[in-house]
């Protein structure tokens, strides 16, 4: 059972490495990024701040993975897919070419990262005390 949370853990892990370095690199390089990728550096700061906090959510979860907690970090990845997916298909205008590449990038490794996630997640045996208990067997 160690070695089933070892592997929600590390997805959660890499999720938050993932999520805290896009949002830091979002922060950082705005100005620049603003003219190759479309949107305004306002909002790629933004976007930076909540992907900071959504990694340390994430990483808060990976020291010791609940049921709810979990679920909801899966249900955000998969959110930030289909909007994503929706923004590359109908705001051409908004997005360069080279920020509709960089954001299906970034939405192929959300998916990734949410697929090993759920894995790990359905991979932790059985709850017996409902879905806020802790997931480490």
């Amino acid at each position: 059972m160690k070695h089933m949370n070892n592997t929600l853990q590390e997805a959660l892990v890499a999720n938050a490495v993932f999520s805290g370095t896009t949002g830091i690199g979002a922060i950082a390089l705005a100005d620049v990024l603003a003219g190759s990728l479309g949107p305004p550096a306002w909002s790629l700061r933004a976007l930076g701040v909540g992907l900071v906090v959504f990694a340390a959510v994430v990483a808060g979860e990976s020291r010791a993975p609940r049921a709810r907690g979990t679920s909801r970090i899966i249900a955000a990845d998969v959110a930030w897919v289909a909007t994503a997916v929706i923004i590359i298909m109908v705001s051409p205008g908004w997005l360069t070419g080279v920020g509709r590449a960089v954001l299906a990038a970034v939405t192929i490794a959300v998916a990734a990262l949410a697929a090993g996630q759920w894995r790990g997640f359905q991979m932790r045996g059985p709850i017996d005390d409902g879905v806020d208990q802790v997931l480490d067997g």
